[in-house]
């Protein structure tokens, strides 16, 4: 996951400074792997997949991609946005795959990490664990309507989808 979110990241924060975390977890939500990566996302990163495994217990298929960024949920702030992907074989469900990645823009009355807002609501789309994709259906172009950075969003963030796999 890191090599590939290294090699085809768009926005600086990634490429450049390397703003990210790749995690690996059973079917439970518990870390069995983790990269060489930032403690602040490593340490709230088994939440955030826990926070996933709870909302979608029993409805999770192959090829879903769920998505979230609520500190409230195991997020650290609103820009580092969790993708959660399951891993299967043979129709059984063996764990999933996070990257939590920081995207330059949440829609915060003040782009990038830390602003002049106060309260959270200021700090741009708070997303509780979404599924995004599934096999039946994708929702990224509601969620693509929500984000105020158009011009960046086609470019980077469908390609979290492919760099969350296992």
């Amino acid at each position: 996951m890191r090599v590939v979110l290294a090699k085809t990241a768009y926005s600086p924060l990634l490429k450049s400074a390397g703003d990210y975390s790749c995690g690996v977890f059973d079917a439970r939500g518990e870390m069995v792997a983790q990269g060489p990566d930032l403690p602040i996302h490593l340490g709230s990163m088994p939440d955030a997949v826990r926070a996933v495994v709870a909302a979608f217990a029993g409805d999770v298929h192959d090829g879903d991609v769920f998505i979230h960024n609520d500190p409230y949920f195991g997020g650290s702030h609103l820009p580092d946005v969790n993708v959660v992907r399951p891993a299967f074989y043979a129709g059984q469900l063996l764990g999933y795959a996070c990257l939590r990645a920081h995207w330059p823009d949440v829609g915060s009355a003040t782009p990038g990490s830390y602003g002049a807002v106060t309260e959270i609501f200021g700090e741009g789309l708070r997303l509780p664990p979404v599924r995004l994709i599934s096999p039946k259906r994708s929702f990224w172009r509601t969620f693509a309507r929500r984000r105020s950075a158009e011009a960046i969003l086609p470019r980077s963030s469908p390609r979290r989808v492919a760099q969350a796999s296992v």
